[in-house]
């Protein structure tokens, strides 16, 4: 589904009958994602991966000369559960899980054809995880398990922007990356690497929605 939606938003694009963009010096936008027609809504900005799972969380853009804009996506997530067995006095299970990831992007915006503007640059993206489990036994001591994640992408985004309206706009974009991954399991005082993994290629493509504060 969201392949149509990207398909409709390039014959947009390519109709190009809107107000004309505003990339201009100063100009400061708030990005979302744009989910599925099938579940339609939107997302937080991506905000890099954690054990091959996108991140999403706060985006925005700051234009800090004209047609040229760094874009930066954050995430932070922390959630945790805690379960006692009614049946067994001193009984205890906690799960802990934690992520974080940024993904900054330094973007130039070339090929102004009204309310149409293409544009590319570099970015990182940088995601870590970890899920903890600590039981404790009615009697001796309590057991740890820890499994924690690190990824790390590079590449190169290209995309195009469309202004629908004087302060929003739509964009639909690929992401070329290379991106390694990483993590280790600690029980028990003992810890065990886990497998590394590298991936060259496009790594995400996206549709976008963006609010320009004025």
């Amino acid at each position: 589904m969201k392949r149509l939606l990207l398909v409709g938003l390039v014959l947009l694009l390519a109709a190009g009958f809107a107000t004309a963009g505003e990339t201009k010096q100063g100009t400061t936008t708030l990005n979302f994602l744009i989910n599925g027609l099938g579940t339609f809504g939107v997302n937080g900005s991506t905000a890099g991966t954690a054990n091959g799972n996108y991140l999403y969380g706060f985006g925005a853009s700051y234009y800090i000369q004209d047609d040229m804009a760094i874009r930066l996506g954050l995430a932070f997530n922390r959630w945790n559960s805690n379960e006692k067995d009614v049946n067994v006095t001193g009984d205890e299970q906690d799960f802990t899980q934690m992520a974080f990831g940024i993904q900054p992007a330094l973007l130039w915006f070339f090929m102004n054809e009204g309310p149409v503007s293409a544009y590319w640059g570099p970015g990182v993206m940088f995601g870590m995880s970890s899920n903890e489990s600590v039981y404790t036994p009615p009697t001796g001591a309590a057991s740890t398990s820890k499994t924690s994640y690190t990824d790390f992408g590079v590449g190169i985004i290209m995309g195009a922007q469309w202004m629908a309206w004087e302060q929003v706009a739509f964009n639909a974009e690929y992401m070329i990356s290379y991106n390694s991954s990483a993590s280790d399991t600690e029980s028990g005082g003992t810890t065990t690497d886990g497998p590394s993994i590298t991936e060259f290629g496009i790594s995400s493509w996206s549709v976008g929605l963006n609010l320009f504060l004025r």
